[in-house]
């Protein structure tokens, strides 16, 4: 089983997503901030972080601190950012500071985050059945 652990301040997404993921078998825990996302991750094997780029209790520079030191710190996790920052330029300076992340808008499609958040798995999931 899949374990997924999110941080997002918003109770609908994490509703939203939590549901989803639980009805793929998927087991997923819900963060509103950095410090109850780390938690999260020193307490439990997690596979994947799908999180926003900020958080009401967290300033910027923390999330992005964490997005940057990620991999060094938890290298067998996968980190998606899950974001409704779409400003082209912001994303950019992410990026520059932080190294390339997949990152998908809450625009997009869920289908998109789930090809995501499944691509390492994918060969050993049924047809791919589980992103759908």
């Amino acid at each position: 089983m899949l374990n997924i652990a999110m941080m997002d301040a918003d109770t609908y997404i994490k509703y939203g997503l939590s549901v989803y993921f639980n009805s793929k078998g998927i087991n997923v825990m819900a963060a509103s901030n950095i410090s109850d996302l780390t938690v999260n991750l020193r307490s439990n094997e997690i596979d994947v972080v799908v999180m926003e780029l900020f958080s009401r209790d967290d300033d910027v520079f923390e999330c992005i601190e964490f997005v940057r030191s990620f991999s060094s710190k938890w290298p067998r996790s996968k980190l998606v950012i899950y974001t409704q920052v779409a400003n082209e330029d912001a994303v950019k300076l992410l990026i520059s500071v932080t190294g390339q992340k997949e990152i998908v808008y809450k625009t997009d499609s869920m289908h998109e985050l789930a090809s995501c958040v499944f691509s390492p798995w994918k060969d050993s999931l049924t047809c791919f059945d589980m992103a759908h």
